[in-house]
């Protein structure tokens, strides 16, 4: 605040002190507030904000807490990779849920804003390999056929959760309550341990046959079906592959183009998704309404994805998508400002869209990888997506011009990417890639094969094609594992 005397303010003063505030040498002393500060507290009880006093000078910080989950999720996107194609999909994934619910809990006890910035970083550094590992655990245990619909699937309860945190928040109005209620009871997340297998397919790239054969037998008899042979799967897999890299990312061109172009697409569509979502409130009304709202429109989303991902494929559906996204918010640049319903149906549905191709992009990245390096392909796109995340509130701050520009440089870049989704091959209907090899050639090996589910004994040697094969099992995908 201005370091003014008020008492005996006269019109002179006034114009003199307007004047210099108007111009840019204004040099008018400031001083801090000595009498505290008032908040309003018809809408949020408490917050960060009003608890620790984040006004004036300290504004920044209010944003920096964002920031710190959104960093957090950087870094743990740079390791959790190699962690999960090291160690398996299993334990890497309950590991970081327990340490993700166990920091949520902390966070609500902070005693201070630095702490309370650690605790969501370790949080963000455990939220980015729950999702990134469930989706591979996901993928890698369905086959052709069901593969995109499960993959699809776990994203509608990404927005059941994010539907229910608007109705627990406008119930619970206290930020420490709130963050208690929802971190704590996810404990019990823990239990679905006991149901969850590791992935085959990792077993199999890793040697361990005997566990991945266990595996797939009671995955058989789970789905009441019968192994008319014994399962003899060699897996020729090199110590290469054993002990793959991030860097085997770009080991290949294709995987080079794809690994690139990839990337981009999860940046553009975090950054329109979180711009989306972080500008829905600010439109005006109930702000727990609109967050809700911003949920529900997520569902059509999915069920366009999950058509499309069906019937249609992955490229051209994530490439229609983003572009449509692309241009509804571009077009809010140019809607008059009495036609506030009309901008509000133009977000509404670049958020619908970004949804639907973020869920695309999912599936498509998982099975455009192959087995021994997947975890880190996902964990690489992930990184890539965060990036977009951090920048969303950035890009955000443009609205201090007008509140549509943040939308139309959203729009701009989902365009962009939605022309590169065309790029790199279509997955539909293709079986898992599990070496490095085979991403740059157009043969195909499967570590777990399935012919009308007879287990045949077979031996895949590198470079061989189906028809030269003894076998001819080669490319017959994945054991029922889809009726899971």
């Amino acid at each position: 605040m201005y370091a003014r005397n008020y008492t005996g303010l006269t019109g002179d003063d006034v114009i003199r002190w307007l004047n210099a505030s108007s111009s840019a040498n204004d040099s008018s002393a400031t001083t801090t507030c000595q009498s505290g500060w008032s908040y309003d507290t018809s809408v949020y009880s408490s917050t960060i904000v009003t608890e620790w006093d984040l006004v004036c000078g300290d504004s920044w910080m209010a944003s920096f807490a964002y920031t710190a989950l959104a960093l957090g999720q950087l870094l743990g996107a740079t390791f959790w990779g190699a962690v999960s194609d090291r160690f398996g999909r299993r334990r890497p994934y309950y590991l970081a849920m327990f340490l993700m619910i166990g920091f949520g809990v902390l966070v609500s006890v902070s005693p201070n804003f630095v702490v309370f910035c650690l605790f969501q970083a370790v949080v963000g550094v455990n939220t980015v390999a729950c999702f990134a590992s469930g989706v591979t655990i996901a993928v890698e245990l369905s086959g052709v056929t069901w593969r995109g619909h499960l993959a699809t699937a776990i994203n509608y309860f990404w927005t059941f959760g994010y539907m229910l945190l608007a109705v627990i928040a406008y119930g619970i109005r206290d930020w420490r309550r709130l963050q208690l209620v929802i971190a704590a009871p996810s404990f019990l997340f823990l239990l679905t341990a006991i149901f969850v297998p590791e992935s085959p397919r990792w077993l199999y790239s890793r040697r361990r046959t005997e566990e991945a054969d266990g595996i797939v037998r009671r995955i058989v008899l789970f789905n009441h079906q019968t192994l008319k042979d014994d399962i003899d799967i060699y897996v020729g897999a090199s110590e290469e592959d054993v002990h793959s890299s991030c860097g085997d990312l770009c080991q290949t061109n294709r995987m080079r183009i794809n690994t690139l172009l990839l990337g981009f697409i999860w940046f553009a569509n975090a950054l329109v998704y979180y711009g989306v979502s972080l500008f829905m409130p600010t439109m005006g009304g109930n702000v727990y309404l609109n967050f809700f709202l911003s949920g529900v429109v997520e569902l059509p989303g999915y069920a366009i994805a999950q058509l499309s991902i069906t019937y249609l494929g992955r490229r051209w559906p994530l490439c229609v998508t983003l572009t449509v996204a692309g241009v509804a918010l571009v077009c809010t640049m140019v809607v008059p400002s009495d036609l506030g319903w009309l901008s509000i149906t133009l977000t509404m549905l670049g958020k619908l869209c970004v949804t639907a191709s973020w869920a695309i992009a999912i599936c498509f990245t998982a099975e455009l990888y192959p087995t021994v390096v997947r975890a880190k392909g996902m964990f690489a796109s992930t990184l890539c997506g965060n990036v977009g995340n951090t920048l969303a509130p950035m890009v955000g701050l443009l609205s201090v011009y007008s509140p549509y520009i943040p939308l139309g440089a959203f729009g701009v870049v989902a365009v962009v990417a939605g022309f590169a989704s065309l790029i790199p091959p279509e997955t539909k209907g293709t079986h898992l890639l599990d070496k490095i090899p085979t991403a740059n050639s157009s043969s195909y090996i499967s570590v777990i094969p399935e012919d009308s589910l007879t287990v045949k004994k077979f031996q895949k040697t590198i470079g061989l094609d189906r028809d030269e094969t003894e076998s001819g099992v080669y490319g017959r995908g994945d054991i029922s594992v889809s009726r899971l």
